[in-house]
């Protein structure tokens, strides 16, 4: 007999039970009988049932027709919303010797309900995240389709060194290694994430919380729909010596989208529009002789109207080239080892540095690559472009950090030098 409760909310705990008779005819004794539970859709166990939980009873003594209960209390997360029941495997390990295995397999006789808290546009949900337990939700999409929509949580324990992971996925119940959308950014408290455009159905959203000190958060939970709205421009200061590239983020953003630079009466039109997605574009402005001072941001979405960031960007003198670089190796490391290097690069200057490409020679001999595999074309010059992860290929933005491992093999001495040159 499998029992467990009539319905769980996702990301409760769930409490299962179940009764194992000896119906042999010897008493049955011995040490590890172990039971796996199971999440199934049917009664019929197969490969797609999500593992609940195990729970094993060190010493085991069961006279003939004596029964013997186990229970297991488990957390319910990534089901979609439905009903399911549960199986059991009894003596999974085959530590009991039996004439036969094929009455070691039981379910309830009922399914229990899985619900999912919903997560309503624009309100506020007060939620306390307990430390590395997954809070789920769903996001009914309704009739806001082809929206953006920012899900954001704010922790009261921001200053205490929280940080809250969230995971949404389309039609289903994700984790945080399945999922459509994932966090802006990183191991932060008050984190956000943001789904560009929805479509018709709902979203399984997923927050994993954890604080320094293994306490819960009281934390703020909201799903916004956005309006196209400009927020941020990263970096927001250049030179007026040459081009500069920044980059925008807001929400409802569009490929065909405008963006100035305003300052009175003067006018500085983007040179062109680099579209990443809804929340993400870069815009190159050629600043070469104007005025120097807080100037206002705009952008105009053809189909949505103008949205501006007030002095969003300051203009400056322009600066000397500021290509900056460096290569960090082992001070002391083995002979005829391979060997992992990092070259550091970025633009300190406040203009682009575009089509930048250092040139790595080993005068100790030592041959280096791009990758290990590259170490058998025995090289000692090694020409590196250098670029920046997530940003438009061959520019180096003012303010931009890049690393890119350089492989070695210890053949000879790590001596090197390393010098810009032109492709």
């Amino acid at each position: 007999e499998v029992s467990c409760e009539n319905s769980v909310v996702s990301g409760q705990t769930l409490h299962a039970s179940w009764t194992i008779q000896n119906i042999g005819d010897n008493t049955l004794m011995g040490r590890g009988l172990r039971s796996l539970a199971y999440v199934s859709a049917d009664t019929v166990f197969d490969a797609n049932d999500r593992l609940l939980g195990s729970v094993t009873t060190t010493s085991v003594s069961l006279g003939v027709d004596a029964t013997l209960q186990q229970s297991l209390e488990s957390r319910i997360s990534g089901l979609s919303p439905g009903y399911y029941y549960l199986i059991v495997k009894t003596d999974v390990t085959n530590a009991f010797n039996e004439v036969s295995d094929a009455n070691n397999t039981g379910h309830s006789l009922y399914p229990f309900e899985v619900t999912i808290r919903p997560l309503p546009f624009n309100t506020n949900v007060y939620d306390t995240i307990s430390n590395n337990v997954v809070s789920d939700y769903m996001l009914n999409i309704g009739n806001q389709v082809n929206q953006t929509v920012r899900i954001h949580v704010a922790s009261e324990d921001s200053l205490l060194g929280a940080v809250n992971m969230i995971y949404a996925t389309y039609n289903a119940m994700g984790d945080n290694l399945n999922y459509s959308y994932s966090t802006i950014g990183q191991y932060v408290a008050n984190s956000e994430l943001y789904i560009p455009s929805t479509q018709s159905g709902y979203y399984g959203v997923n927050i994993y919380g954890s604080t320094p000190t293994n306490m819960p958060q009281n934390t703020i939970v909201r799903a916004d729909i956005l309006p196209f709205e400009l927020r941020a421009v990263n970096d927001d200061h250049g030179g007026n010596t040459g081009v500069v590239t920044v980059e925008l983020t807001g929400s409802r953003f569009r490929p065909d989208m405008t963006v100035t630079m305003r300052r009175g009466n003067e006018v500085i039109a983007a040179d062109s529009i680099i579209y990443v997605n809804y929340y993400q574009v870069f815009a190159q402005f050629d600043l070469t002789g104007h005025t120097p001072g807080s100037y206002d941001v705009s952008a105009v979405n053809f189909c949505e109207g103008e949205a501006v960031l007030a002095n969003g960007f300051t203009i400056e003198d322009g600066q000397p080239s500021g290509l900056s670089y460096n290569l960090l190796f082992p001070s002391s490391p083995r002979p005829n080892r391979n060997v992992v290097m990092m070259l550091e690069y970025g633009n300190t200057g406040n203009v682009d540095l575009r089509n930048q490409v250092l040139e790595i020679t080993s005068i100790g001999g030592c041959p280096i690559a791009l990758t290990s595999e590259g170490l058998s074309l025995q090289q000692t010059v090694l020409r590196v472009p250098l670029s920046i992860e997530g940003e438009p290929q061959g520019l180096l933005r003012p303010g931009s950090y890049g690393t890119l491992n350089i492989y070695g093999f210890t053949s000879g001495a790590l001596i090197f030098t390393i010098k810009p040159v032109q492709e």
